[in-house]
């Protein structure tokens, strides 16, 4: 989709220049000291196997960049002792860059504490936003209980995937290099808009 290649170009520029934090969705959960790891790590395995977005790179070619998507993902669940300042390893551990040529756009950590545990979830933006969160969420509490009670998870299969989205995006938009398209008639508009425009920004 031409947002996901917008997000890429910004990674590429971000992986080359060394910058940190890019566009990440980034938070922590608060887990009791009882809870079931290995369900956990079931949970995330299905959420993984069932979400395409998060098992995606993008690889660049003389085309540009592509989609493909991983067979698998297995993210990093073992616990380890969180250190003496937790925000400041939080803060760290969500800066970290992805490449997004390489690297699956999730990663997680999860840290000991006194307490129990604190479970860190990364997400580069061009694998999700705030809105599927949702849905995310939804999928990993329901897989995690059915996991912890010995069930196989009864997950309904997703009626639209981002894939389909971005097929009729595309189809909407049409081809840039045909002048009757929409995506031709909105870049003519904005380069007619833009053409005495400054080329330094404040």
């Amino acid at each position: 989709a031409p947002a996901q290649q917008r997000m890429w170009l910004l990674n590429r520029f971000d992986v080359a220049d060394g910058i940190d934090g890019g566009d990440h969705i980034a938070f922590a959960l608060d887990l009791d000291a009882d809870t079931d790891l290995d369900a956990v790590r079931a949970a995330a395995a299905t959420v993984l196997s069932r979400h395409d977005s998060l098992r995606t790179v993008f690889p660049d070619s003389p085309s540009g960049p592509r989609q493909h998507v991983l067979s698998s993902v297995t993210l990093d669940l073992e616990p380890v002792d969180a250190g003496t300042d937790l925000d400041a390893d939080l803060a760290e551990f969500a800066r970290a860059r992805f490449d997004l040529t390489v690297d699956p756009p999730i990663r997680t950590r999860l840290y000991r504490t006194n307490s129990g545990y604190v479970l860190a979830v990364v997400i580069d933006h061009i694998a999700a936003d705030g809105l599927s969160l949702l849905p995310l969420g939804r999928d990993a509490v329901a897989a995690y209980r059915a996991h912890r009670d010995g069930e196989t998870p009864e997950l309904p299969a997703p009626s639209v995937t981002y894939r389909d989205y971005a097929r009729w995006h595309r189809a909407v938009l049409g081809d840039e290099n045909d002048p009757d398209s929409l995506a031709a008639r909105q870049l003519a508009f904005w380069k007619q808009t833009l053409d005495d425009a400054s080329p330094l920004l404040a």
